[in-house]
């Protein structure tokens, strides 16, 4: 995954895990999967 997702968006996600925003992490988890679905499908 790190191929693909920057360090900084990773950094976002896991900020917004520790704080609680799970809506943000949802969101931002299915973008990912909505612009990146043939490289993220692959890491399963």
């Amino acid at each position: 995954m790190s191929d693909v997702v920057s360090k900084k968006t990773r950094q976002n996600i896991q900020r917004d895990i520790e704080q609680g925003n799970l809506g943000k992490v949802r969101d931002r988890l299915h973008s990912l999967l909505v612009t990146y679905p043939n490289e993220l499908i692959n890491l399963l």
